[in-house]
């Protein structure tokens, strides 16, 4: 007899039969569409055929957090920023020798804060006298390119894809140290042109012009809050200018060799955050097809190379260069800068490898042939030392008790801790005031191999497994003659007249 439902009992039971029977099919074709856009085992088996079994210790330690250092402010004055960041950063201190940035370039200073497990990194107070803050946290790793770019007063100088700005800073610390001293004031302000004056726009009076370019809005905002945040009013008005290009298609057909120095941190696949969201994720250790993919690097590396061919055109002749990405993915690194450099010939050479600290010949002709005291080149390997304890001297910096004193500040830096510990921190930051004995213009090869980095065919590629920081990956390029990048395609059917007897066989 059939119930409410008006089936009878044995319909009932096949109906049910078929609702489940069709559940399950959907089940399964979830599963097959969940698996399509899963790619983990791609993933391992991309970089596992890349790296071997370093692949599974390298995959431990990306997914553990990134370490930051403190990038000191200078336009504070080295000694002043440090001594703010010893007081709002009890357990800072200075870098491992091998590590120190100021070694390479003394522009640049930079302290290590070891954070308790689960801390995050504090933001600093901006500084009551002049608004600006003392320091600004990134990978260490992310120093280097900017090092590597050799940029210096009188360059012009453009960085691609400048967001969220940590590099840019550190272009700007090279760029305008001519316009800062230790005690915080800026000598070349009363030479500079207000802002508007003159023609073409901004310059400094030391020369110097950084254009920052991020053409995602989001990211160009935290960008101009960064410089707005580190950089004095003055420079950022007069010497740097923020836009909003498509790097790509802007630079293939604008400003033709019109920059001495060019950084291109490109967009990338960013292997190191697509780990560490894997390991963060409900499905601990899964990687979605949305976030990575073979096909996607390989993507990624056309786009790059669209950059990079742009920022050739861009740069002049006897410029330098610097393409750098985040990514493990040869395709996305070595395999980039040689399919630019098959289109460029002989007009783009690798410098990579063979850097020895010489100034390049664009720089020397920009620069009068001569370097000022504020950008001296050092080549000495042992004089680091020597020249950090000359720079203090010089400055006759005092410890009293637990107080930093310098005699171009009108206060003195209160600093809690160990007077003697705090003394190493700021001796270590005090050399890298420019003008310096310790300044030393230009990044070497030997410091890259000091650095922990590992050789690639035309690059260095820094690994957190060995350097504690990182990935990334760096070349150098210097353009030796003007190149449309358009490389002429050979017929390999045609051959000469005498081969042919006058003729040609095609």
């Amino acid at each position: 007899m059939a119930g409410r439902t008006g089936l009878e009992p044995w319909q009932l039971s096949k109906a049910t039969v078929c609702l489940e029977e069709s559940a399950a099919g959907r089940s399964s074709k979830a599963r097959d569409h969940e698996a399509r856009l899963d790619t983990t085992e791609e993933f391992h088996s991309y970089f596992g055929a890349q790296l071997g079994e370093r692949w599974h210790q390298l995959y431990a330690v990306l997914a553990r957090p990134t370490s930051h250092v403190a990038l000191l402010n200078p336009f504070l004055g080295h000694c002043r920023a440090a001594g703010i960041a010893q007081q709002q950063l009890p357990g800072s201190e200075a870098l491992p020798e091998q590590l120190e940035p100021w070694r390479a370039v003394a522009a640049v200073a930079a302290l290590h804060h070891a954070l308790p497990e689960g801390d995050g990194y504090p933001q600093p107070t901006p500084d009551p006298a002049t608004g600006l803050r003392p320091w600004y946290w990134l990978d260490w790793a992310s120093l280097v390119p900017p090092l590597a770019l050799g940029a210096a007063p009188g360059h012009n100088v453009l960085d691609m894809c400048a967001a969220p700005g940590g590099k840019s800073l550190v272009l700007a610390q090279l760029l305008f140290s001519e316009l800062y001293q230790e005690d915080g004031s800026w000598p070349g302000a009363q030479h500079a042109r207000s802002p508007g004056s003159g023609s073409g726009g901004s310059r400094s009076s030391s020369g110097s012009r950084l254009v920052c370019n991020e053409i995602d809005a989001g990211r160009r905002r935290r960008l101009l809050a960064v410089l707005r945040d580190y950089v004095p009013e003055l420079v950022r008005l007069q010497s740097i200018r923020v836009t909003p290009h498509d790097g790509a298609a802007f630079w293939r057909s604008q400003e033709p060799e019109s920059y001495d120095r060019i950084l291109l941190d490109a967009p990338c696949s960013s292997d190191r955050h697509i780990v560490q969201q894997a390991e963060a994720g409900s499905r601990r250790g899964s990687i979605r097809k949305a976030d990575w993919s073979a096909k996607r690097c390989k993507a990624i590396a056309g786009d790059q190379a669209k950059l990079l061919a742009a920022a050739v055109k861009a740069l002049r002749p006897g410029g330098r260069v610097v393409y750098s990405t985040c990514s493990l993915a040869e395709v996305e690194n070595d395999g980039v800068v040689g399919k630019v450099l098959h289109k460029a010939g002989p007009a783009l050479a690798v410098l990579s490898h063979t850097l020895d600290g010489a100034s390049d010949s664009l720089s020397s002709s920009r620069r009068g042939g001569s370097s000022s005291s504020s950008s001296c080149c050092c080549h000495d390997a042992a004089q680091p030392a020597a020249a950090a304890a000359a720079a203090a001297g010089a400055l006759q910096v005092s410890l009293t008790g637990s107080i930093l004193e310098h005699p171009g500040n009108q206060q003195s830096v209160q600093h809690p801790g160990d007077p003697a510990r705090v003394a190493g921190v700021a001796a270590a930051a005090l050399a890298a005031v420019p003008g310096g004995a310790a300044r030393c213009e230009w990044v070497t090869a030997a410091d890259f191999e000091t650095w922990g980095a590992e050789r690639t065919q035309h690059g260095w590629l820094l690994l957190p497994d060995t350097t504690g920081f990182g990935p990334i990956y760096v070349c150098v390029l210097e353009k030796m003659a003007s190149s449309d990048l358009k490389r002429t395609k050979v017929n390999k059917y045609a051959c000469s007249k005498e081969e042919t007897g006058g003729k040609h066989n095609v």
